[in-house]
């Protein structure tokens, strides 16, 4: 469960970071369909979206905000597999 959940958590915090990366036209990770991406994977994004609003792109501030939005994820799900589970 706890390997699963890992690989559940780190592919959809994944695709939120790497669409936040992608959102600014100057960045190298631009793609047109990052927005659809961020809305997608809102719970995890949206914090990490206002901060880059807020002050523009910071790709260390982003990839932090990310890191630990993934633990959480990371948590609640096992949390979450886990009660399944039992059930």
């Amino acid at each position: 469960m706890r390997i699963k959940s890992f690989l559940y958590s780190l592919i959809y915090v994944g695709i939120a970071t790497i669409s936040l990366l992608g959102i600014y036209p100057s960045s190298p990770l631009f793609f047109e369909w990052s927005y659809i991406a961020v809305l997608l994977t809102f719970p995890v994004s949206v914090l990490g979206f206002a901060l880059s609003y807020a002050m523009g792109i910071s790709y260390a501030l982003i990839l932090l905000l990310q890191l630990i939005m993934f633990f959480i994820c990371w948590f609640i799900t096992y949390r979450v597999m886990m009660k399944r589970k039992n059930s």
